[in-house]
C-alpha cells in the first residue's frame, strides 16, 4: 500500500522539491523552455514539477496525479496550476 504525499518543511526531499520548483518557475527557465519552441510555458512547468515529483518519491506518475487531485492545497503550495 502506497502512503499519500505528505510534505514536512524540514525534510530533505522537501527542501530540494522547493529548490527544484522555483527553478523551474524562474524567468531564465521560461525563457530556456521558450528558445525551445515550448508554446504553453505553464503546462510544461506543470508536467516538469510532477515528473520531478515522482522522482523524486519514487512513485508512478498516474498516483501522483490522483493524489494532487484529492488534496487541492497540495497543488497551490506547489503551485501546480492545472492537472492533467
Amino acid at each position: 500500500m502506497k502512503h499519500s504525499i505528505k510534505f514536512d518543511n524540514k525534510d530533505t526531499k522537501y527542501i530540494i522539491l522547493v529548490k527544484a520548483f522555483k527553478f523551474i518557475d524562474s524567468e531564465k527557465s521560461k525563457k530556456i523552455y521558450a528558445s525551445y519552441g515550448i508554446k504553453n510555458i505553464k503546462k510544461f512547468q506543470n508536467i516538469l514539477k510532477i515528473v520531478f515529483l515522482s522522482t523524486l518519491f519514487g512513485y508512478e506518475l498516474s498516483y501522483i496525479v490522483k493524489e494532487l487531485k484529492k488534496d487541492k492545497n497540495q497543488c497551490k503550495e506547489l503551485k501546480i496550476n492545472e492537472l492533467l
